[in-house]
């Protein structure tokens, strides 16, 4: 708009200049030649002739060329205040733009530096002279290579030259600088430029971000994660160190079975066959508390053979690996508490055991849990005249979720 009101304008005023010379020119060679043809006869006249042939008698090509100087001036001038008017509208809005951007600029909460190849520093705003510890005056006459940590430098240099070839527009990185006080921050720093139109730059913008504090964090974190690192690697030889050793235990603790078993077996079937003897051959000459003393030597005698035997039994199954499957506990208590009823036939036990227990465990090891379980039961309840034994499930916690639920034995 403002281009084509210019261009109008100018043509405008040079054509009015043009017309108005060129009559001028003829205007003056007319007015000479009736000047000079009538001056003898105003004259003659007298002086109010002259006066009026002066003054009144003009010809009509006069009175054409002074309207067209007026006619020019007056659209020169509408012009004219057109374009004053339109270029005060762009001027206050360009003092606006400035305005609001000087304020982002030395208002914001990031640091932001204009500068120059041919000038240098031009702008810096306030955040930035906090951040780097500076007043604004001190900070203009230093240099970035000044404020940059010295390894951070070179990086830093090949991007901005990048840039200053035409390579690239903008780039960004992570950077350390020395403030006034010798403290280093770290910063995240974005650098971007305007360009002539021969492509060269004319103005660089610098935008600083503190990240100090998240880069601190992150170290931080870096070195809980080696902590853990370490830990971990020493819970895994805690762990292997600690596997080997229950391994020896376990060896020690199998030879040590095997050696009771074969120490204690040996007495025990002693004891046994010597008892039966005294039984059968002398049993004439016992009452019935001898008796029943031998009788309850063979009980124990058997008693601690099958301990032996649920040792060793317990050695092999902890040695072996598990095997999951389906097992039902309730068809294997059944079975196990037929044979505690065969061993003590006089006893007066009620076993209530819940149907249909079934659960997914190794089967070997599971009968050996509950046969001790309910042995141990059978025992504590020798002292009852009417004893009651139950295996059945109970809830995992308090919410009693049907769902979660483990075998009890009461």
């Amino acid at each position: 708009m403002i281009a084509w009101l210019k261009s109008v304008y100018a043509k405008t005023i040079g054509l009015s200049i043009i017309f108005g010379v060129l009559f001028w020119v003829i205007d003056g060679y007319f007015e000479y030649t009736y000047f000079h043809k009538n001056l003898k006869f105003m004259l003659l006249e007298g002086p109010e002739t002259l006066t009026e042939s002066l003054f009144t008698r003009v010809p009509m090509h006069s009175l054409f060329v002074r309207i067209s100087f007026i006619l020019a001036a007056c659209v020169g001038g509408i012009l004219l205040a057109l374009f004053l008017y339109r270029k005060n509208l762009i001027e206050k809005d360009l003092r606006q733009s400035e305005e609001t951007f000087s304020g982002f600029f030395n208002q914001g909460n990031i640091g932001m530096a204009i500068t120059s190849l041919e000038k240098g520093w031009v702008s810096v705003n306030k955040k930035l002279c906090k951040m780097l510890g500076y007043s604004k005056d001190e900070l203009m006459g230093m240099t970035w290579a000044e404020m940059t940590y010295p390894d951070d430098l070179e990086p830093d240099l090949v991007l901005f030259k990048k840039m200053v070839s035409g390579e690239i527009d903008d780039y960004e990185m992570e950077k350390r600088f020395i403030r006034k006080d010798n403290d280093i921050i770290y910063i995240h720093l974005t650098v971007s430029c305007t360009r002539h139109n021969n492509g060269s730059i004319d103005k660089v913008l610098a935008t600083l971000q503190d990240i100090t504090e998240r880069k601190i964090g992150e170290d931080k974190l870096r070195e809980n994660e080696e902590e853990i690192r370490q830990l971990n690697l020493t819970l895994e030889q805690r762990i292997k160190d600690r596997t080997r050793e229950l391994e020896a235990a376990n060896k020690e603790l199998e030879s040590f079975a095997y050696s009771v078993s074969h120490d204690l077996r040996a007495p025990l079937r002693s004891m046994d066959g010597f008892s039966v003897a005294l039984l059968e051959d002398y049993a004439d000459n016992l009452d019935d508390q001898g008796k029943d003393y031998l009788h309850r030597v063979r009980e124990a005698s058997k008693s601690m053979a099958l301990l032996i035997e649920g040792i060793l039994e317990l050695s092999r199954t902890t040695r072996g690996e598990m095997s999951r499957e389906t097992v039902n506990l309730s068809a294997l208590a059944k079975t196990i508490t037929a044979d505690l009823y065969k061993l003590q036939p006089e006893r007066r036990v009620e076993f209530i055991i819940e149907p249909e227990l079934v659960v997914n465990g190794d089967a070997q090891l599971l009968r050996t849990a509950i046969e001790n379980l309910l042995d141990n039961a059978w025992k504590f309840t020798g002292h009852c005249d009417q004893g009651k034994i139950e295996l059945g499930v109970l809830p995992l916690s308090e919410t009693n979720d049907s769902s979660q639920r483990v075998p009890s034995i009461s």
